[in-house]
């Protein structure tokens, strides 16, 4: 068993403790070529072959994929205890995820009349590939499909190795169910790579693929970089053990074997600046070793005659340089001051503090994931997280003062580099009165005048307003005649959240609506809710003003659901502007890319804008999102109430006189 004191060492010998497992990359990349061309060449019938070939399972192609009935089975065949365990680590995952999960979309100002911000969406597939190499590993399946539907990743596809009788393995299976997650393939290897990045008859093609696997999958995942995303670097597992002279010795013993059992190609390494330390925990090592199972202990020793052993440095400094150094996948930290060291430690793929938190339940079920940074690579790469199932878009956008205050000094870049058409850009850059970009035979708008409300059509099917203030200039148009082909694509306030709200309305009340915005200054969202609001408002106030003397209802109630999640609402047009909201249940102070005070101001506003009475009450419900959809879903239809026909109501007006 390896017993170092760092100081004795020759720079040579120091390097080889950096060291991990070699393998021949070219003769995995030669081996893997071929397997990758068959299946290009050839889908399924090739993965079904070697799948009988590297895993002794012969599965029809049919049969592939995992069907609804053997999930089912999978849950009778695993112990209560076990889903319970799945279950309580499931919970932790997401939960620690969840938290992980950026904002969906910020913008601030950065100079004057400058705003620059991000927006984060989920890619649109993935690949989850969950290995079962040296065992059965449900855990891993947590730690990638638990991110994965957190990020809100549409299409999740999961490969994993089959047992030879075809099926698999019964914990994994219930792991994906519990993350609700059902399409599983029956394949695995550089067979199972090739598939999804290529795609076969029965197999997606997907964008990217995460997870660790063998050196196959991983000289696959290498040469099929530009086909699929590989994301993150994943190898044979190690860890390091910092420790100063006030460690339990038995405890950092314990903790050095975590990973070591692996397999013979993982690394682990006891660091510690104690001798007394390092002396007593190896002769608690021959002991513990003696209690594992022969395959464990054979693999232990392994690695600790190896990729692993005994540290001693001069300085606790000098072991923190170490671990540095090392970079490990595991770092566990059983030092007297736990965060002033911490603070010292750059490079490490999860640092894990303290004597009550062993390595092992950071694989399973404390919460962040144990999808980590292997062989050097956490000095450049992080943890597997949510941000690794999404991707994020820088936004960018001037007002008037900005543009001018940024125009010369942009000019003269484009210039300096060459880029004539860049410069020509600004240059020749013409806008309107009101600062919209125009062209020469540009027709003008139909004019109106002044700030404030301006009803550019109105008759009793459609009716165009536009609302003018110094902020904003909000268009919307309503028409209740056939349903527009592209009646999503009318609306396209700068909130996707808010747009997906209108869309709500726009369905449930049957009716095309559109709404535009422009800003002279940035759009906060209180303003643009409001003032969106306020605008559809006014234009429903004159289409009832339109339809009044046909008869309708001018009045409604309505529930809208959407699974967990009910709202009631209801409305009178009666020229008296009131709006009232009350929730049974507490509020999330943001939803996707918007504040929910926000969102009550568009109701606010609608009320003021239309003159109207509004009551919304949220019953129920646990996902924000739900919540105020169903909440929109409610006011669209209550509005398909109010303008619902109604000839004993010709000329009339909700109110009690009916006038």
């Amino acid at each position: 068993m390896n017993f170092f004191k760092l100081w004795e060492l020759s720079k040579e010998e120091r390097a080889n403790l950096f060291q991990r497992t070699q393998v021949d990359a070219a003769e995995l990349l030669n081996a893997v070529r071929p397997i990758i061309e068959e299946v290009r060449q050839h889908g399924d019938a090739a993965v079904v072959r070697y799948t009988r070939q590297f895993d002794g399972a012969d599965i029809p192609v049919d049969q592939l994929k995992v069907r609804p009935e053997e999930f089912t089975q999978a849950s009778t065949l695993i112990e209560p205890f076990i889903r319970a365990a799945i279950e309580k680590s499931a919970g932790n995952i997401r939960a620690f995820h969840q938290l992980q999960k950026p904002e969906p979309f910020w913008i601030k100002e950065i100079a004057p009349g400058v705003f620059a911000g991000e927006q984060t969406t989920p890619i649109d597939s993935v690949a989850l590939y969950v290995p079962r190499g040296k065992g059965s590993f449900p855990s891993v399946m947590l730690m990638l499909g638990v991110p994965a539907v957190v990020a809100g990743v549409e299409s999740i596809h999961v490969f994993t190795p089959p047992l030879p009788d075809g099926t698999i393995d019964a914990a994994t299976l219930v792991a994906a169910d519990i993350c609700g997650i059902h399409h599983v393939y029956k394949t695995g290897g550089v067979q199972a790579i090739a598939a999804l990045a290529y795609g076969t008859e029965t197999i997606p093609k997907l964008l990217k693929v995460l997870g660790p696997g063998s050196g196959y999958v991983t000289a696959a995942k290498r040469l099929l970089q530009g086909v699929v995303d590989s994301g993150l670097p994943a190898g044979p597992s190690e860890s390091l053990v910092l420790a100063d002279e006030q460690a339990d010795p038995y405890l950092t013993a314990l903790d050095l074997l975590n990973e070591a059992e692996h397999g013979p190609d993982s690394s682990a390494y006891l660091v510690t600046n104690s001798l007394d330390v390092a002396q007593r925990a190896l002769d608690f090592l021959p002991a513990l070793l003696q209690k594992l199972p022969p395959q464990r202990k054979a693999f232990c020793e392994t690695v600790l005659s190896g990729h692993g052993g005994i540290v001693v440095t001069s300085t606790l400094d000098e072991a923190i340089q170490f671990v540095n150094e090392y970079a490990p996948e595991h770092l566990s930290v059983h030092v007297r001051d736990l965060f002033g060291v911490t603070k010292q430690l750059r490079n490490a793929g999860e640092i894990i503090l303290g004597e009550y938190t062993p390595i092992a339940a950071c694989n399973y079920s404390l919460g962040p994931n144990a999808v980590l940074p292997t062989t050097g690579y956490a000095k450049t790469f992080s943890a597997l997280s949510v941000r690794d199932f999404m991707k994020t878009s820088s936004v960018s956008y001037l007002t008037k003062a900005g543009y001018e205050d940024l125009r010369e000094h942009v000019i003269h870049f484009a210039e300096h580099e060459g880029f004539a058409a860049h410069a020509m850009s600004l240059k020749e850059r013409k806008f309107r009165t009101d600062g919209k970009a125009q062209s020469e035979t540009l027709v003008p708008p139909q004019p109106v005048s002044g700030l404030g409300y301006h009803i550019l059509h109105a008759n009793p099917s459609r009716v165009v307003c536009k609302r003018i203030t110094r902020e904003s200039t909000i268009d919307v148009e309503i028409d209740t005649g056939e349903r527009y082909p592209d009646i999503n694509e009318k609306l396209t306030t700068p909130f996707h959240f808010l747009n997906h709200m209108l869309e709500h309305i726009s369905w449930r009340a049957c009716m095309n609506i559109g709404v535009s915005t422009s800003v002279t200054h940035y759009p906060f969202g209180h303003v643009i809710c409001e003032d969106v609001g306020m605008t559809m408002g006014y234009a429903f106030a004159e289409l009832w003003r339109q339809q009044r003397g046909c008869g309708v209802n001018g009045e409604g109630e309505a529930t809208g659901i959407i699974d967990e999640a009910m709202t009631r609402a209801a409305m009178s047009f009666e020229d008296r502007a009131q709006f009232c909201f009350t929730s049974a249940v507490p509020l999330h102070e943001r939803v996707e890319d918007m504040l929910s005070v926000d969102l009550n101001n568009f109701f606010a506003g609608f009320a003021q804008g239309a003159k109207c009475t509004i009551h919304v009450d949220l019953l129920k419900g646990d996902d924000p999102h739900h919540l105020w959809e169903s909440a929109f879903r409610a006011f669209g239809l209550c509005l398909r109430q109010v303008f619902g026909p109604n000839p004993w109501r010709k000329g009339t007006t909700p109110g009690v006189k009916g006038i």
